[in-house]
């Protein structure tokens, strides 16, 4: 093979690998632990290099929030199929006000968490837990993500009549999405996802 065919098999195979590696971190956010775990215990050497580098980079979601829209259309507009009947205006009114672009990010215990010990945990870590109509604009523009993870909004709560202080969650359940209530108190499992924003932000 002559010196030239070798540059430009060389540089094909470049040109390849490039590209490669543009559709692994295409798919990053896709793939979960126990998915880039096993890329890596298959000695995959490029991509396993690839995927340890990143492993821990956090995936931003970019959103625009309207907190002049009502909660029933912030509601309508992520096509939820079930919503519980306690999520309404009176009981989470909104206070913030005007347009705004956030970028969240996802949150994830190791272990198993109260939420009012994330709470503090998430604080200490320099990040403020978003709110409802943060988390709607989340479900809105992100619906998948939903499918794969209860997301759990710990900025917005409200308190029943037992004094329980309850927060709001994307779920999905049976094929259906939807938004409902869980007690702030409870323990939550390194399954779930809370979306937060930094405070430098």
């Amino acid at each position: 093979m002559s010196k030239n065919k070798r540059r430009e098999t060389a540089s094909s195979s470049e040109a390849q690998i490039a590209e490669f590696y543009a559709a692994v971190l295409t798919q990053l956010p896709a793939l979960s632990a126990d998915q880039r775990q096993y890329w890596i215990r298959r000695k995959k050497k490029r991509l396993a290099k690839v995927l340890a580098v990143l492993k821990d980079v956090p995936v931003i979601f970019e959103v625009m929030v309207n907190y002049g829209q009502t909660l029933n259309k912030m509601i309508k507009e992520c096509k939820l199929e079930a919503v519980g009947g306690n999520i309404t205006v009176e009981h989470f009114p909104i206070k913030a006000k005007g347009h705004k672009k956030i970028e969240l990010e996802f949150f994830q215990f190791d272990e198993t968490v109260r939420g009012d010990h994330a709470l503090r945990r998430l604080d200490e870590a320099g990040y403020r837990p978003v709110t409802l109509p943060e988390l709607l604009a989340l479900g809105r523009d992100y619906p998948e993500e939903q499918c794969k993870y209860p997301i759990v909004a710990l900025g917005s709560f409200w308190r029943d009549r037992d004094g329980i202080l309850l927060v709001p969650y994307l779920y999905k359940h049976a094929g259906k999405r939807g938004l409902d209530l869980d007690q702030l108190g409870s323990n939550f499992s390194p399954v779930y996802r809370f979306p937060v924003v930094s405070k430098a932000a």
